[in-house]
């Protein structure tokens, strides 16, 4: 036991408290050690916010950081496109809309001696022009956007036409201004969801192909059909066109591309003067023309083609129109038909609204009607805009 005594002794002697001074030396060194701590983290939570903000995080999940938006295509001012515009010669000549506010417009200097030609697009406010060049342009809509086209000029429409370097096609995008030449491609019997049916390019009257993407014209072979003219596309992706087969008038449709065709009868001895379609493409509307004047009979489809009858006469030389809209109505303009202004009737007759006097065209838009004027004195340029119907009217110069 005095050995235990003795042992437990020696051990209280060494774990005996430390002096004072001793202490608080220790507490001094334990302060700087927690002090040079805490400056260390702010250096390294500095240091990381800095590279956080010049370094890409693309690698940690959830921190990708959006991509730049892509800066658009400056449209450069064309000085000989505006001075023809401008001048007091200048003639407007077709125009389309794809919306109240994206529209084209093709114009020349003058019909007399040897003219030249440039086109206007105008997107959401903002302008652009085609070259200025001695044929003529046309413009087409392709769902929301409008093009100015200037296809080649040989007859036969074939590879070899020498003026193919001189061909152009000049769109609007949200991306700014495009100028591409074109390219011939092989006739085809089909096409794809992404290209467009025009029968302009030419000014033949010959249905063609146009990809925008990949910049080409082709012919569209269609079978047992001639003197094709009138394509237009409803919503849901239908191309309806109309053309001779024999002496007859045939209003045509495809909804794979061209891979099928149906047709329905619309004169057995005159050629049919054009196919309107509602956006959705249930009311169909068209009509033959005569070498004489005179009232043809107004045929209309209100199942897709399906069934036809016949829902009152027009006169192909006196009234403009029709349009159709998707609830069936089918409108009609009398240019020149009252004293201050020209009536809009339906096909029975009854006069349901007012248009101005001089609108020479009735158009169906995106959400509009639209005509350009009858040429007057006072007036050759000027385009007409409805967006309620007809009800009211606006007017200005596409230029």
């Amino acid at each position: 036991m005095s050995e235990l005594k003795e042992l437990s002794w020696e051990v209280q002697q060494a774990t005996e408290p430390l002096p004072f001074e001793a202490l608080e030396r220790r507490g001094v060194r334990r302060r700087r050690r927690r002090q040079a701590l805490a400056g260390a983290g702010v250096v390294v939570a500095v240091t990381i916010a800095v590279l956080a903000a010049v370094l890409p995080l693309g690698d940690l999940t959830g921190t990708e950081k959006p991509p730049a938006a892509t800066t658009p295509r400056p449209v450069v001012v064309d000085r000989a496109a505006e001075d023809l515009l401008r001048g007091a010669d200048a003639l407007r000549g077709e125009v389309t809309f794809a919306t109240a506010t994206r529209w084209a417009a093709t114009w020349s200097s003058s019909y007399a001696g040897r003219p030249t030609y440039t086109a206007v697009l105008s997107r959401d406010g903002v302008r652009a022009t085609a070259p200025v060049q001695e044929r003529p342009y046309s413009v087409l809509r392709t769902g929301d956007e409008t093009i100015a086209l200037r296809g080649p000029s040989g007859d036969p429409f074939s590879k070899d036409d020498p003026s193919w370097p001189r061909t152009l096609m000049v769109r609007l995008t949200g991306q700014g201004e495009i100028k591409e030449p074109l390219h011939w491609a092989a006739p085809t019997t089909t096409f794809g969801a992404n290209e467009i049916l025009t029968v302009d390019a030419t000014r033949k009257n010959e249905p063609l192909i146009l990809n925008p993407d990949e910049k080409t014209l082709r012919v569209l072979e269609i079978p047992d059909a001639t003197l094709v003219t009138s394509p237009v596309r409803d919503s849901t992706g239908r191309w309806w066109l109309v053309g001779v087969s024999g002496a007859a008038g045939y209003v045509l449709w495809t909804d794979d591309g061209g891979g099928t065709w149906s047709r329905a009868l619309v004169d057995a001895h005159n050629q049919a003067a054009g196919v309107w379609v509602s956006p959705d493409g249930n009311t169909v509307v068209t009509q033959s023309v005569k070498d004489a004047n005179g009232p043809t009979p107004l045929r209309q489809s209100t199942d897709r083609g399906r069934t036809w009858t016949t829902i009152g006469t027009a006169d192909r030389y006196l009234v403009r129109g029709p349009v159709v809209f998707d609830d069936g109505r089918v409108l009609l303009l009398e240019p020149l038909s009252g004293k201050t202004s020209a009536k809009l009737f339906l096909p029975n007759g009854e006069v349901v609204g007012q248009a101005p006097r001089n609108l020479d065209e009735l158009i169906r838009g995106d959400g509009l009607l639209y005509g350009v004027v009858r040429p007057s004195p006072t007036d050759t340029n000027s385009v007409f805009t409805s967006t309620d119907d007809g009800k009211t009217w606006k007017s200005f110069e596409p230029r």
